[in-house]
This record gives structure tokens, sequence and C-alpha cells, in this order.
């Protein structure tokens, strides 16, 4: 148990250390990237809004995520149940065959690049953002799938 607290507690430094980097990012977008990108073209404004707010929204689910993980490290209980729901080989099944892990390592990865790409061009942009959706989505449908039929 003490190997899933140092495991846990790893977790939430990294999501901290995301924070951070979505902070700094947000703080460079806002103040140097979003003014020049206001140059009248509506549809580079639409791609900066979509490029800020993916950026945000990663920043309060790692906030949300690190609050998640200090409650459960105070309460034995929690840590408990949380290494059951980890280590369910149900689920763990479910997500293997889904292919769950590598697929969300994949989008998170073609989104980031999307977001660096859309200050390059607007197609790199929207078929980054297309390619990582169609790719969540597919995930999500087969993971439903086999959680029905196992």
């Amino acid at each position: 148990m003490e190997n899933f607290k140092k495991r846990l507690q790893r977790r939430k430094v990294g999501f901290m250390c995301m924070a951070i980097i979505v902070v700094i990012t947000s703080i460079i977008d806002v103040f140097i990237i979003l003014p020049k990108s206001q140059n009248g073209s509506s549809s580079n404004g639409m791609i900066a809004g979509v490029s800020s707010g993916t950026i945000i929204s990663l920043g309060i689910l790692s906030i949300l995520k690190v609050i998640q993980l200090s409650k459960v490290l105070k309460d034995e209980k929690l840590i408990k149940l949380l290494y059951n729901k980890e280590n369910d080989e149900r689920l763990q099944s479910i997500r293997g065959k889904a292919g769950m892990p590598m697929i969300l390592i994949m989008s998170i990865i073609m989104f980031i690049a999307g977001i660096i790409g859309s200050y390059f061009s607007e197609i790199i942009f929207y078929t980054l953002f297309a390619a990582g959706f169609a790719q969540l989505f597919v995930g999500v449908i087969v993971k439903f799938y086999y959680m029905k039929t196992m």
C-alpha cells in the first residue's frame, strides 16, 4: 500500500506541474498570442479562442485532480477504495481491449500538437482536433461495447 501512496503522490505532483504549465501558457496566450491574432480574421480568432479554452480546461481538470488526490491521500479508506478500483481485473481487461490508455495519450498529444500547430496553419489545427475527437469517440464506443459484452 505504501508503493501505491507513493504512486498517488507522484501523480499529484505531475498534475501540479501540468497546472503550473497551463497557467504560464495561459498568461503567454492572453498577453502575447491573442493580441497578435486579433488582426481582423474571424477564423484566427476562433482558433485562438478554442486553443485558449482547451488549455484552460486542461488546467481546471488538473487542479480538480490535485484536489481529488489530496483528499484521497488523507484518508486510508479512500486509498484502499481507489487501489481496488484501479486493480479491478475486469476493468483492466476492458481498458486493455479498448486500447484506452494509448488512445487517451495519443488524443492528448494530438490536441497539444493541434494547439501548437494552430499558430502556423489553420489546416493543422482542424485536422489534428478532428482526428483527436474521432479517436476518442471510437475509443469510447469500443469501451462501451466491451463493458456490455464482458
